[in-house]
């Protein structure tokens, strides 16, 4: 067990925290903090939050960040990992894939979320020319939000090779794009949510065809350059095709910096990196996710939002805006403008199923989030 130091001196009254020194914030890139800015967080609330997550109460927590009022309030690290390894975000990465399509259009490479799919992939009209007319009206918002239609299934275990969708797609060395050819059309597009790490795929693509460049060099120079984010890693299936629905790692205080993007309407130190246009668009509820997920959840453009169906945070918040980047395993980016705060987690936690047989392991550290956070910082 591994603890790092808060910022505010009288925080050395709670034996789970520390001092966290001015230094290393500055070192990070972040703002420093102020005896003014912790004035209004419960510290021993959160003391008692470190120690839930020692006894293992919120499972196997790798790191928790919480940037509140521009200041780093908390930042605690567990289970060998300190702040300058990286850390797999699992499906937390389509949100950066989002952000990357918003900049895509800001930067008219793509004309609008309303353009079918075919019209970004002309060298390959020999894989939908023959599709019918719904499987043709597929656009770019189909993707994002998870809409397509198209008959697709994550809900198996992973390497189930018949019945899982993207063990199918994964196993593809070549042609992945071929797939879609094979799958049917079983809801209008735009009208159901299934979650479908594919279309997150086609995304990908898309953003090769349209910018001619891969998505990892779009966020490279459009993203994590303003953002200071010097350290990553982000794998291909291909020479120019980044995989962005799972695997991009990142340092858990830079994802907090991506939070803090979206945070501040796509501002950072005075530049627009990102549209305020774009960043109320893609966070903003879209659709209701389908039971087969989960029956809490609303969703945007590759971002989560709580429902009023989600009884703890809906009793906590009411309808105050908080939307999230969520992954296996238990990653979270969670922006809560309300409280001008932004919360990491990182973590590995076990297979659990829900039921309806799905994968839900990555929200076993998630009650932190209303446990112990929000209160500790609505004082």
């Amino acid at each position: 067990m591994q603890y790092n130091r808060f910022s505010c001196v009288f925080l050395l009254l709670f034996p789970f925290l520390y001092a966290y020194a001015g230094n290393q914030q500055k070192e990070s890139g972040k703002s420093s903090s102020s005896l003014n800015t912790c004035q209004n967080i419960n510290y021993e609330m959160l003391g008692r939050l470190t120690a839930a997550i020692d006894s293992g109460k919120y499972g196997i927590v790798h790191s928790v960040l919480i940037m509140k009022d521009d200041s780093l309030i908390y930042e605690n690290y567990w289970r060998g990992y300190k702040r300058d390894d990286l850390h797999q975000l699992h499906s937390a990465t389509k949100s950066f894939q989002s952000a990357i399509i918003g900049i895509a259009l800001e930067k008219k490479w793509i004309h609008s979320v309303d353009d079918p799919i075919i019209h970004h992939f002309p060298h390959h009209k020999g894989i939908w020319k023959n599709w019918p007319f719904d499987k043709k009206s597929i656009t770019i918002k189909h993707l994002l939000t998870m809409t397509s239609g198209f008959e697709w299934d994550e809900s198996k275990p992973y390497n189930d090779s018949s019945g899982n969708s993207l063990f199918r797609f994964n196993e593809r060395t070549y042609h992945k794009l071929s797939l879609f050819d094979t799958l049917d059309i079983v809801d209008p597009p735009g009208t159901r949510h299934v979650y479908n790490s594919g279309g997150v795929h086609l995304l990908s693509y898309i953003t090769t065809y349209a910018t001619h460049h891969s998505a990892e060099y779009i966020a490279k120079k459009y993203l994590f350059r303003p953002l200071d984010i010097k350290k990553w890693y982000w794998s291909k299936y291909c020479r120019n095709v980044t995989s962005t629905s799972g695997e991009l790692w990142l340092r858990p205080v830079d994802m907090v910096t991506f939070g803090q993007l979206y945070l501040h309407n796509g501002l950072w130190h005075g530049k627009q990196v990102l549209s305020p246009q774009w960043i109320k668009e893609s966070t903003a509820k879209f659709i209701t996710a389908t039971p087969d997920l989960c029956d809490k959840f609303d969703y945007g453009y590759l971002w989560w939002r709580y429902s009023e169906r989600h009884q703890e945070m809906h009793e906590l918040v009411g309808d105050k805006d908080v939307y999230f980047a969520a992954g296996a395993g238990g990653q979270f980016i969670w922006v809560i403008p309300f409280l001008n705060m932004v919360v990491v987690s990182t973590a590995d936690q076990p297979n659990k199923l829900n039921r309806y047989g799905n994968e839900v392991g990555a929200y076993l550290s998630e009650p932190m989030l209303w446990e112990y956070i929000i209160p500790a910082c609505t004082m």
